[in-house]
């Protein structure tokens, strides 16, 4: 997920929403180091508000199943 399409330095106000039926871990990656820093998990249809700045790149990744340990095939 890249926030864009003005300055670096505007900031910015948007929601990340789960829509499928998995966890989802979100991560902000440090735009210097490229080191991910955690934001938070995402249960199947959350959302999660986030005040960052146009141009920083947010991971989101799928979470294994807690009962199999395993991710979905895709």
């Amino acid at each position: 997920l890249l926030v864009s399409a003005a300055p670096t330095n505007t900031k910015v106000e948007f929601r990340i929403r789960n829509d499928g039926r998995i966890r989802a871990q979100v991560d902000w990656i440090d735009p210097k180091t490229q080191d991910l820093h955690f934001i938070g998990i995402l249960e199947p249809l959350d959302y999660i508000y986030l005040n960052s700045f146009l141009g920083h790149e947010f991971q989101v990744l799928e979470l294994p199943n807690l009962s199999s340990g395993r991710c979905q095939l895709v």
